[in-house]
């Protein structure tokens, strides 16, 4: 246990491979030490070295198959990967051992909607929405769920109403689907934004990645394909987001979009 505690605070102290040699001497010293393993993991994680945080994920569900925050982080690991069935699983069991996290699941939203589950996709998103009346993510993903397996109209007229959301130019975003705002007038205010703003980046990557989202399922294909290549340039503030946004992108280049494919 002390060498988990000086781990968490190489951590804590901005050095991370000192915190995962910390880690790995645990685990040499107690190969179960299911702390170590957590810790390791959610660092080499944050690093962005996948194959061996998602090797300590697995280990540790092997030794503690109810461990909860494992359950989730590989999760997001696999929803991060495209690994879409077993990020459904991850987190369909972590709502089953927490199930007051449910309503807020938006990740298994997204999970469901890249699975090609539109219906889940749907049902999910509004219960994020009634838990978050201010998200305008959850109406956008309920509308592309919606678009994807009835058209766009019919998403248009079942777009989830939303209160202010906080950060710029969400609610802007809304309203392109809605209908009330061209999307060429939202890029142009985002243009107009003061460069440098603390919020903007991750405001830039939303209006580019979720007008990507739009103009692929209203069928143009080219206009989607610019835009994701300009998000994926970008950074969000949930690195999830990021990682979807490059991971689209070169399932697209692999694959070119169809104009009007959905």
């Amino acid at each position: 246990m002390e060498q988990v505690k000086q781990g968490n605070q190489a951590f804590r102290e901005g050095d991370r491979e000192r915190a995962i040699a910390v880690f790995t001497k645990a685990l040499e010293t107690c190969p179960t030490n299911v702390m170590a393993l957590y810790n390791r993991g959610r660092v080499s994680d944050n690093l962005g070295r996948y194959t061996n945080a998602m090797a300590d994920y697995n280990r540790l569900l092997t030794l503690s198959p109810k461990n909860i925050g494992a359950t989730q982080l590989r999760g997001a690991l696999h929803l991060r990967l495209g690994e879409f069935p077993a990020a459904i699983a991850d987190f369909d069991r972590y709502c089953e051992l927490s199930p007051k996290a449910e309503p807020r699941h938006w990740q298994r939203g997204l999970a469901y909607y890249l699975a090609g589950r539109y219906p889940d996709a749907q049902r999910q998103f509004t219960r994020c929405l009634q838990s978050n009346s201010n998200d305008v993510e959850n109406a956008i993903w309920h509308f592309l769920s919606v678009a994807k397996t009835n058209g766009v109209e019919k998403a248009r007229a079942a777009l989830l109403p939303v209160g202010h959301d906080r950060r710029p130019l969400l609610n802007d975003v809304h309203d392109v689907y809605a209908g009330k705002l061209d999307a060429d007038a939202l890029l142009k205010k985002l243009e107009g934004v003061v460069a440098g703003h603390p919020e903007m980046e991750d405001s830039r990557f939303s209006v580019h990645y979720y007008l990507a989202q739009y103009f692929e399922v209203t069928g143009n294909a080219q206009r989607s394909l610019a835009l994701l290549s300009q998000a994926a340039q970008l950074k969000s503030v949930d690195s999830i987001m990021t990682d979807l946004a490059k991971l689209q992108l070169k399932q697209r280049m692999a694959k070119p979009a169809r104009p009007g494919a959905g």
